[in-house]
């Protein structure tokens, strides 16, 4: 992780509710978007949503100042070390095409789709593994390892 994306070990509730709310959004403009056939605004709002997602993560973790690309993908990469799934870091990359194609327009209208169908699934599993890291998080602090339980 780069020296500005540590974490401060403060997990702010009503940060990672910002981020879900503006990802929710981004997702319904995605979805406008897509209706009116503006692929390249609609895949920068995709994209948008895609960080929104991963930045909730980080919020939860107490990592709040994720800035750029490459502070995103270091804790992308940081988290798929930690859980030994390199899949996380592999569609984070490839779904960075979406943000490109805003620039390029590089995504044909007939593979958009599955551009589609790939972000909603990356952020189905961010929001997942969130709440599934923040749950183990939770019961580590209700039940410390050192401290006996009767």
């Amino acid at each position: 992780m780069t020296e500005r994306a540590k974490s401060s070990g403060f997990h702010n509730p009503s940060l990672v509710e910002s981020y879900n709310s503006t990802g929710r959004q981004y997702l319904s403009n995605a979805l406008e978007l897509l209706g009116k056939r503006e692929l390249r605004k609609a895949s920068e709002m995709l994209w948008g949503a895609v960080v929104q997602s991963i930045k909730a993560l980080a919020a939860s973790r107490g990592i709040t100042n994720l800035y750029g690309l490459g502070e995103l993908h270091g804790f992308v990469r940081e988290l798929a070390k930690e859980l030994g799934d390199d899949s996380l870091r592999r569609d984070f990359r490839e779904l960075r095409a979406l943000h490109t194609n805003f620039y390029d327009e590089n995504i044909f209208e007939e593979d958009f789709p599955d551009y589609y169908t790939r972000a909603i699934g990356f952020i189905d599993r961010i929001d997942k593994l969130r709440t599934a890291l923040s749950n183990a998080a939770t019961t580590q602090q209700n039940h410390p390892k050192d401290v006996p339980s009767e």
